[in-house]
């Protein structure tokens, strides 16, 4: 009597696609996002707006060409668009994401809760405030007598590179908020946080001008685009 034997039914790319996913999400449900790979968590939100596709290949290559799931979630949508397979919808969830998480970290630090005596707590704040930033931003803290923080405010917005900055305007703010004291803050997206010879120069002549009206200039902070900060105050240079 002959044995009968099964033959095995072939599994469709489809299919172990769809197991595949089930498998990613069923582990997501039970031990939560942070058991996955940076391209695993990739590959999870661009099924999103891919449910017909295999995103694993597209993960992976986004991964590659850009170096982090955080360079990956602070580019442009066309740049993100260079990848094959990414299309607009993918590229927009993306940036969509990157800036939500960016939110979520500076909602993370509540300034009126912090004492910018302590320079720890500044520096966190900073790197919260200034995160995933593409352009230079030069931004001023307003302090009262306690250090307190009374405001923060952008005081103007320029290109990579280079930013425009008055004297006139931020003696205005500081005496309009009442402060005793105020810290210089700008980044360099760029990535190298030293100082420019413009940069000293440029906050020289600020703490001399609010001087005359007692206001203190405690420092000048420089966050770089990986989130190291120079202190004008640690490099000599107040």
């Amino acid at each position: 009597m002959e044995s009968s034997t099964t033959t095995a039914k072939p599994v469709s790319g489809k299919e172990h696609q769809t197991g595949h996913r089930e498998r990613l999400r069923a582990r997501v449900e039970r031990v939560g996002a942070e058991s996955l790979e940076d391209y695993e968590l990739l590959e999870f939100l661009l099924a999103y707006a891919r449910p017909r596709v295999d995103t694993k290949p597209q993960a992976k290559k986004l991964l590659k060409v850009h170096g982090s799931l955080a360079r990956v979630l602070k580019k442009e949508s066309n740049a993100i668009q260079r990848v094959d397979g990414i299309g607009t919808t993918s590229a927009l969830l993306l940036q969509v994401v990157g800036e939500i998480a960016v939110r979520a970290a500076r909602d993370e630090v509540d300034p009126k809760k912090i004492v910018f005596a302590n320079w720890e707590n500044v520096k966190r704040y900073m790197r919260a405030k200034f995160k995933g930033e593409r352009k230079e931003i030069f931004h001023i803290f307003y302090l009262d007598a306690a250090n307190k923080l009374l405001a923060d405010e952008t005081l103007s917005r320029g290109t990579v590179d280079r930013t425009a900055i008055y004297i006139r305007e931020i003696l205005e703010r500081s005496l309009h908020h009442g402060a005793t004291a105020i810290i210089l803050t700008h980044n360099h997206p760029s990535g190298n946080p030293d100082p420019s010879v413009e940069d000293i120069n440029m906050t020289r002549e600020i703490a001399k001008a609010i001087g005359q009206v007692d206001i203190e200039l405690h420092d000048h902070l420089i966050v770089g685009g990986t989130g190291k900060i120079a202190s004008f105050k640690d490099l000599g240079l107040l």
